[in-house]
């Protein structure tokens, strides 16, 4: 499994956290730890991910019940002839499932996949979404 931590990680701990990670992911057969961003405006949610590299029909995106998944392979050539000094670009399979917080209307769902940088819209149900109650003064 990869993953994006900085070499300096171990100072703060987070090797602990890479490992048990690493673990899992060859319990759930994964290669690749995809990290996500989640921001929610008034009408949708906005799910970020890099994916350097990949196209986008090698990428799968799936919203079941308010549950997003993210899944596909990133793919480095590499020559098996060459002697890498260093070999840390990451490579494999990758499963990534975002559980939302509220309904969300996964018929107008749309992704766009720009510069290795994916992005989800996923609108919110219409009961999920704010609103403002003006208070009426008499």
């Amino acid at each position: 499994m990869t993953f994006y931590f900085h070499p300096r990680s171990r100072r703060f701990g987070l090797q602990a956290y890479a490992d048990i990670m690493r673990e899992m992911g060859k319990e759930l057969d994964f290669d690749v730890f995809l990290p996500v961003d989640l921001k929610s405006t008034a009408d949708a949610y906005e799910l970020k991910a890099f994916l350097p590299g990949v196209s986008a029909e090698d990428v799968e995106i799936q919203v079941v019940n308010g549950v997003v998944t993210l899944s596909g392979e990133l793919k480095v050539e590499r020559d098996a002839k060459s002697d890498y000094i260093l070999s840390e670009l990451p490579t494999g399979k990758f499963q990534r499932v975002v559980s939302l917080p509220s309904s969300v209307d996964a018929d107008n769902v749309v992704a766009t996949l720009e510069n290795g940088v994916l992005t989800v819209l996923i609108p919110k149900a219409e009961e999920a979404r704010s609103k403002t109650i003006k208070i009426q003064t008499k």
